[in-house]
């Protein structure tokens, strides 16, 4: 079954490649910048990006710092996140992404639950934990489950917005993109390359060989094909996940920005998602006390016995998972309140 997004509804994008900072030695001046830090912070052990720095004023930095698991001080903490984030905007490289601070231990078991391109820029190489076989599965199923969901919110959000910058906008696009290249993965596709064709528009773009309605047309019709392969992807990977002969119930898919939307914005709630698209998130809710489970139950519709319907090789996983998010999200709570969560950080409350 194909979904098919109505033609008229874009999302609006203002801006043009004149608005950008594209100084050619920003990514040598983020580099200075982390140095400086790395060697005045006793807490941090090891400096990791991820993803690729390409484009000044496009490309966003993505940083993992690695600390010590209980730090000193606090306060001296905090202090460096916030300098640190405070000189990159300086620059114009940070582009709002977040600076993941991890301590140690969910470093090292990071590949249990994800599997980022890391390049060390300063500190040791950190030996991880790796994942076996079956373990890989299951992460790589999960989170693709789980951006796929995201993709879906976070469009349905852009279209609510007055205007969105390009830069952000062919961000999303290649966000998109990864999503598009991993379900042909799973589906055993021949692979389109979605992550080559939005690197080759934003490269005619800042040529000015393509223009905003373009690229809002390209983000209308990257969603437009995840939409069309959830039933199939659903439908493959549901007899591995899921118990026999068991049917999902109604399960609803995440409100990701609670405090911004207080339901569902239009377009997610009359594009759904098949019920699998929230398994995992209904084995989080069930996952209680702990708050983060809670503020995930208050925007699924409640706990529902997810153990029922869940195959129980997989609810293993995935309440290993949690365990390990938690655990990273209670070090953030702790020692750097206003820092991100590496996952399930919309939930944190």
């Amino acid at each position: 079954m194909n979904k098919r997004l109505p033609q008229e509804k874009l999302v609006t994008i203002k801006g043009s490649v004149e608005t950008l900072n594209q100084n050619s030695q920003v990514f040598e001046e983020v580099d200075k910048i982390l140095a400086h830090h790395f060697e005045a912070s006793e807490d941090i052990i090891a400096i990791y990006d991820y993803g690729n720095r390409t484009h000044p004023g496009i490309s966003d930095v993505d940083l993992i710092l690695v600390c010590v698991d209980k730090p000193a001080n606090s306060a001296s903490l905090n202090n460096t996140v916030a300098s640190l984030e405070a000189d990159l905007d300086s620059v114009q490289a940070r582009n709002s992404a977040t600076i993941m601070t991890l301590h140690r231990r969910f470093f090292v078991d990071l590949p249990r639950i994800d599997c980022p391109d890391l390049h060390r820029l300063f500190g040791p190489d950190i030996a991880q934990r790796a994942a076996d076989s079956r373990e890989q599965f299951f992460r790589d199923a999960t989170n693709l489950l789980e951006w796929v969901a995201w993709n879906h919110f976070k469009y349905a959000a852009m279209l609510l917005e007055n205007a969105l910058e390009p830069a952000a906008a062919m961000r999303f696009l290649k966000c998109m993109a990864y999503t598009l290249d991993n379900i042909d993965v799973f589906l055993k596709n021949e692979n389109t390359a979605y992550v080559t064709i939005a690197k080759h528009f934003r490269d005619n773009w800042i040529k000015g060989e393509s223009n905003n309605s373009q690229l809002a047309l390209y983000l209308h019709e990257f969603m437009q094909r995840i939409l069309s392969a959830t039933t199939s992807l659903s439908e493959s990977l549901a007899p591995q996940l899921c118990k026999e002969n068991t049917p999902l119930p109604d399960l609803k898919t995440p409100n990701f920005l609670p405090r911004k939307f207080s339901s569902t914005p239009p377009f997610a709630l009359n594009n759904p998602l098949p019920p699998l698209f929230a398994l995992s998130w209904q084995c989080y809710a069930a996952k209680g006390p702990s708050r983060l489970a809670s503020n995930i139950a208050s925007v699924v519709g409640g706990q529902k016995e997810a153990a029922a319907f869940t195959h129980p090789e997989y609810a293993s996983y995935l309440a290993e998972r949690f365990t390990l998010i938690q655990q990273h999200v209670d070090f953030i709570d702790r020692y750097l309140p206003a820092g991100g969560a590496f996952k399930l950080g919309w939930f944190r409350g």
